[in-house]
Parts: structure tokens; C-alpha cells; sequence
């Protein structure tokens, strides 16, 4: 069996240092889990403030983190990009307090554009919970020491 390629340390700990400052992801309660240039695992709790009328955890922090986890997909290759599109699927509500991962993995890339997949999963009960792709416009390469905002 091979083994999944290790992302560059100093790749990894630019990500990590770029995530610090991401106040919306901090905000959901979003945590990196895995994070590597074949996988990326995201995590976020369904807290009382994201959960829908009905009791589920509301579609726009499902799609939040799916974002966040194709994105860092594309950084983990080393790439800093943009949202062009992507495309989700609910397939089953996740309650308060589950624990919800997210993992992504890059189909496509050229000079351009970079497609990824994901799917989000319940991680109590395995239930997955939306699958979808997104695509995503180059604007350069990951660099040490990009400037941040406070």
C-alpha cells in the first residue's frame, strides 16, 4: 500500500499560520484535522447558533466547511486561489452537538484552475451528510510570510 505523500513543512506550517488569521472558519469553530497534498480533514461542531429552524445544522455552514476543506485542499499543493463555482448535494441533517468532518481531495489542476471533492460526514454516526465539487481560480502560489491583516 502507498503511503500518502507529506505535505513540505514549511508549506504546512504557512497554512496553519494563514488559518490563525481566518476569522470566519475560527468563527464556525472550524479545526484542521488532516492535511495532507492527497487528503484534507476539516472539523466543526453543530453548535446551537448553527442549526436550522427544523433542528439540523443549517446548509450554509455545511457549505461553509466545504469550501473551507477545498480550499485548503488547494493550498496544501501549494496553490493560493479563489471560489469560481461549486456544487452541493444535502443528503442527511446532522443534530446539535455532532461533530462534522469534512475531507477533500484535488481531481484536476492545470495552470489556472483547480478542481476538488468533498464530502461531509457526521463523524458520531457516519452519516454522510453532503458530497459536491468545487472549482477554483489560481491567483498565485503559497509563499512564506504572505502579509496578513492583524
Amino acid at each position: 500500500m502507498l503511503k500518502a505523500p507529506e505535505i513540505e513543512e514549511w508549506l504546512q506550517a504557512e497554512i496553519f499560520r494563514i488559518y490563525e488569521h481566518n476569522s470566519y472558519g475560527k468563527y464556525l469553530g472550524m479545526e484542521i484535522v488532516k492535511l495532507t497534498p492527497s487528503e484534507v480533514a476539516v472539523s466543526m461542531k453543530a453548535r446551537k447558533n448553527l442549526m436550522n429552524i427544523f433542528g439540523g445544522l443549517h446548509g450554509g455552514a455545511i457549505t461553509s466547511l466545504a469550501d473551507m476543506v477545498m480550499g485548503l485542499a488547494c493550498a496544501s499543493i501549494g496553490k493560493r486561489i479563489v471560489t469560481l463555482g461549486m456544487n452541493i448535494n444535502f443528503i442527511y441533517a446532522a443534530n446539535l452537538d455532532a461533530t462534522v468532518i469534512a475531507y477533500a481531495k484535488i481531481t484536476h489542476r492545470d495552470h489556472t484552475t483547480v478542481i476538488a471533492e468533498f464530502s461531509v460526514f457526521d463523524q458520531d454516526t457516519d452519516h454522510l451528510l453532503a458530497k459536491g465539487r468545487g472549482t477554483f481560480f489560481i491567483i498565485g502560489s503559497i509563499e512564506t510570510h504572505i502579509p496578513l491583516p492583524e
